[in-house]
């Protein structure tokens, strides 16, 4: 443990009063190795401190009546982004005080902890493992986490680091892509690099391919849909003199539309296999699906944005910010009403932007009260009353 996460540790240790019985579970979580267990006891730990009962993978906070919709809470990306940094000690200690500072400053009206006696329904609070390899959301929805009660809505936000603190996106409709990856692998017949002739260069062949896969979006799909067909690896041989039997490329497919989809598929597997076919290789080509599209419902949103307006003020709103990154909360979303935002959370202290996923990635941590502020305020529009 470096010694600067240790006195952060201990400041907040000092406030044990103030964390009760999460920070037992805090302690306990750090007693062990880095990983995804101890991300799920501190996710515990914080849910304590709301005074929410725990399970495995829920956490509810029920009231008597039951007499207005459940809510399904994705909860806020904890600092960094659950991206890239869930193994950092430092992230969830600053997301405790975070969340204790929200609540000290009043910043959050709907403090489901002081107001549970008033929530007339049930708060599911998603903390979600596995959203990075697709497979999380699924996991849980197959465990029951939709059922016992079933939410009639689902709300839920991201970090956003290339938006400004203060800032929201808040679109209806298809805001995040569905994705599918693919793997193409290209067999053809090994030989001495100086003596191409004798033998069937696979490596040719799918730089190719490569080539002829980037007309699917330019000239097979309509240019006023969306989609992305990304080639990211390619991989063939271990040796400068030696043209390799195989080659193999991988990528990903991010769309808004299941047609686009299907589509993109379709010309993809012509494009590799005729391709092949004229350089005489072989070609396989396989699909797996991830994730659908985070798809907005329109009278959530008209619900919600009033009233993040009046705590940031109507400019701040952005109607139109979408990505084509990928979300599985769309599982949540799928046959329930949803609505999934951005929170600005971008560093201004940095040398440079480093975005999503890169390995610099930062984010201004004055974006996690605000996070919780908005959340909770879209969980007080369905189960508080007026």
């Amino acid at each position: 443990m470096d010694e600067e996460f240790r006195a952060h540790l201990e400041q907040v240790r000092a406030r044990r009063g103030e964390l009760g019985e999460s920070m037992r579970a805090l302690d306990d979580a750090l007693s062990l190795p880095l990983g995804l267990a101890v991300w799920g006891r501190r996710v515990r730990a914080a849910l304590t401190e709301l005074a929410s009962d725990v399970q495995d993978h829920v956490a509810l906070t029920e009231s008597a009546g039951g007499l207005y919709p459940s809510l399904s809470a994705t909860a806020p990306r904890l600092a960094s982004g659950i991206e890239a940094q869930l193994e950092d000690h430092r992230h969830f200690v600053v997301e405790v005080e975070r969340l204790l500072q929200a609540r000290d400053d009043g910043i959050s009206r709907a403090d489901l902890a002081q107001h549970r006696d008033e929530i007339a329904g049930t708060v599911k609070f998603v903390f979600q493992p596995g959203e990075e390899v697709g497979r999380g959301a699924q996991a849980m929805v197959d465990d029951g986490a939709l059922e016992d009660p079933r939410p009639d809505v689902t709300v839920g936000l991201h970090l956003w680091n290339s938006m400004p603190v203060g800032k929201i996106g808040v679109a209806d409709g298809p805001t995040m892509a569905g994705a599918s990856i693919f793997d193409i692998k290209v067999t053809g017949k090994g030989t001495h690099g100086a003596l191409p002739h004798v033998g069937i260069d696979p490596v040719v062949c799918a730089a190719q391919i490569v080539t002829a896969l980037q007309t699917i979006v330019s000239r097979s799909s309509d240019p006023l849909d969306t989609l992305v067909v990304s080639v990211t690896q390619i991989r063939a041989g271990d040796a400068y003199n030696v043209i390799p039997q195989f080659a193999e490329l991988h990528g990903t497919v991010r769309y808004f539309r299941n047609e686009t989809r299907d589509l993109a598929r379709e010309r993809m597997r012509e494009i590799a296999v005729n391709v092949g076919f004229a350089m005489r290789c072989e070609v396989e080509v396989n699909f797996v699906d991830l994730t659908i599209p985070v798809i907005n419902n329109a009278e959530v949103g008209a619900k919600l944005r009033p009233l993040f307006a009046e705590m940031l003020g109507a400019d701040n709103l952005d109607t139109t910010a979408r990505t084509m990154g990928a979300e599985d909360v769309s599982l949540f979303m799928n046959d329930i009403p949803g609505f999934y935002f951005f929170v600005g959370a971008q560093d201004m202290t940095a040398d440079a932007y480093y975005g999503h996923h890169h390995p610099k990635f930062s984010i201004d941590e004055n974006s996690l009260p605000l996070a919780v502020a908005l959340l909770s305020q879209a969980v007080a529009a369905y189960v508080l009353p007026e």
